[in-house]
């Protein structure tokens, strides 16, 4: 029935309450469009948040701007707000003010990023969108029939979608009980099929004996001391020389030249040794290594518990991909995942420590950004249990041929 008929059936007293009730919606706004709506409650958080811009009319006038929305999109844990800002006005300051908004719109969390010159994309997450924990054959069942070639399906995203990594440096960084060991070998099993065509072969080094105690064969070559990880990293290096003298102007494995991948757990002490001249040589190394390695199909997979200054230093840059488990500062996140990464919603500093208590409710649970996707992405590594790696070790020491 139309709002007009509607009217016309109503008798003298239930006209009137009816014209009382409409007057009342128009006043409050609830007959305008979402994005109208939307608009003016906006605008309310914006003054109340001091992000405006004041400036003057053609008649000389003060005025005062504000950021405008102009699309307002439904999502799977929200909307998404597109934002037109006014001249004076960077997606910056916007971030600037993530804690007002998120606070204004009754959201969970609030993510900005930037759309075209002077567009501001705001995510409002109304509820929990941290996917559930699952485990390795979830996420392959998920990417099956998808694959995208140099691109390695490491985790699930906040919709639902594979989240992956590019074929380059790789950096992992989370504190104890954050699941870096699920991550790491998520990412070590995202080469399962490289590997098995032998187009990918593993090397690794380990100085604390932790995720790599086991591996066996299932690696080409594995060290777990300072004098084993130089000699290693100087075989890489004499690799990467003999690549070079074939003067290929990009890297494509084949079964003769496959890619080298060089797992690096707990990456802080390999550059902690307290032999001086050891310690200079392994840096000088792993510079080159994270430099030049790529191009000639050298990538490097490298795993610490905390984000230590004197370690990442510079080598942090040549990283592709950076991503950050729970760590315990944001400062921390900056120090992973670049300048202005917690500030522009990247909150692993407050991701709940993952215990028995609350049956590691949060572990895997990360932010990555890279270079080919410079805003920060939360996603979930999987679990991968203690049987899964045993199992993995003896299938790759068979297909490795050392059994």
């Amino acid at each position: 029935m139309m709002f007009g008929d509607l009217l016309t059936s109503f008798n003298g007293a239930g006209l009137l309450l009816a014209a009382v009730a409409v007057l009342l919606l128009v006043m409050l706004g609830f007959t305008a469009t979402p994005r109208a709506f939307m608009d003016r409650r906006l605008r309310r958080i914006a003054e109340g948040a001091g992000l405006t811009v004041s400036h003057r009319t053609r008649q000389g006038e003060q005025a005062v701007s504000y950021p405008r929305v102009t699309r307002r999109t439904r999502t799977a844990f929200g909307y998404r707000l597109m934002l037109a800002l006014p001249s004076g006005m960077s997606v910056d300051d916007v971030t600037r003010h993530i804690p007002e908004l998120a606070d204004g719109l009754h959201a969970q969390e609030v993510r900005v990023s930037r759309g075209r010159p002077g567009v501001a994309l705001v995510e409002v997450y109304v509820r929990d969108a941290t996917p559930e924990a699952f485990d390795l054959d979830a996420l392959r069942t998920l990417t099956q029939g998808a694959t995208r070639d140099l691109w390695l399906p490491v985790g699930i995203r906040d919709d639902g979608s594979p989240y992956r990594v590019g074929l380059g440096h790789l950096l992992i960084v989370g504190a104890t009980g954050s699941g870096k060991g699920s991550a790491l070998w998520s990412v070590i099993r995202a080469f399962d099929t490289l590997r098995a065509d032998g187009l990918a072969i593993l090397y690794g080094i380990d100085p604390k004996r932790a995720e790599l105690a086991g591996v066996g064969g299932g690696f080409e070559r594995v060290e777990y001391d300072h004098t084993g990880a130089l000699a290693l990293l100087e075989q890489v290096g004499r690799v990467m020389d003999e690549r070079k003298l074939l003067g290929l102007r990009s890297f494509a494995a084949t079964a003769e030249r496959p890619w080298l991948v060089l797992v690096l757990d707990e990456f802080n002490g390999l550059l902690n040794d307290p032999e001086a001249s050891r310690r200079r040589r392994i840096a000088e190394l792993l510079h080159l290594i994270l430099s030049q390695g790529r191009s000639l199909g050298v990538v490097v997979v490298a795993a610490a518990q905390n984000a230590q200054k004197e370690s990442l230093g510079q080598l942090r840059t040549h990283f592709q991909t950076r991503i950050a488990l729970r760590v315990e500062t944001a400062s921390d996140v900056d120090m992973v995942l670049g300048a202005g990464s917690a500030e522009a919603g990247a909150r692993a500093h407050e991701i709940t420590p993952a215990t028995e208590s609350n049956g590691y409710a949060t572990a895997g649970v990360a932010y990555a950004r890279s270079d080919g996707e410079p805003v920060p992405v939360r996603f979930r590594f999987p679990f991968i249990r203690d049987a899964e790696i045993a199992a993995w070790v003896e299938t790759a020491e068979r297909s490795n041929g050392h059994v």
